[in-house]
């Protein structure tokens, strides 16, 4: 943790409230980003972002230090939006296959490495890669959200979603050969962008 967000820390621990209005104003367009990419909705991820803010700024003395400020905060809203799609019941992707030791579909794909960074993204493609994101199981949009979009480690992931880093590599491995699936096609037809490092 570096010395401004430690003194952040501090001053949310000591209760003062403009400590609170930092972390809103420091926070708030990432955990936003986050809870838009979990949710594919703007006003759930609003309310998720409300939900997550009001949470840390609420319980900042729960927060130990044991990992970074921005993974604690991701957590939060992780959590929050695992209530709230419990809460509405709302249907899950299924896969017809066996599941695999980590309960999720066991899927024999072969092993490609993909980056989407090495892939010039136009608006269209944007959108088709926002639309398989959104389309991932829950498990697995987490997961890669959380790792290739926002760019945390794969400890960072761990820890905001209380799995081991080899349970991350593995869903992270899944998300990125179903999202190499369902863009396949897309990405056929674009002249010059290399999939593989």
């Amino acid at each position: 943790m570096h010395q401004d967000e430690k003194s952040l820390v501090e001053a949310l621990h000591r209760g003062e409230k403009r400590a609170c209005d930092d972390l809103v104003e420091r926070y708030r367009d990432r955990i936003y980003s986050v809870a838009l990419r979990l949710t594919g909705n703007p006003t759930e991820a609003e309310e998720i972002l409300q939900e997550t803010l009001i949470s840390a700024c609420r319980g900042a003395e729960a927060f130990e230090g044991r990992s970074s400020l921005t993974t604690w905060l991701h957590r939060i809203a992780v959590n929050n939006n695992l209530m709230r799609q419990r809460r509405n019941q709302l249907a899950t992707i299924s896969i017809d296959s066996p599941e695999g030791e980590d309960g999720l579909p066991s899927l024999q794909l072969p092993d490609q490495a993909w980056n989407p960074e090495h892939v010039t993204l136009t608006d269209e493609l944007y959108q088709k890669m926002d639309e398989a994101v959104a389309s991932l199981p829950q498990q697995l949009r987490s997961v890669f959200v959380l790792r290739d979009l926002h760019n945390l480690s794969t400890k960072e992931v761990a820890q905001t979603l209380n799995l081991s880093p080899g349970n991350v590599k593995v869903r992270l491995h899944r998300a990125r050969q179903l999202l190499r699936e369902q863009l396949a096609g897309y990405l056929e037809e674009l002249p010059d962008q290399p999939l593989d490092e």
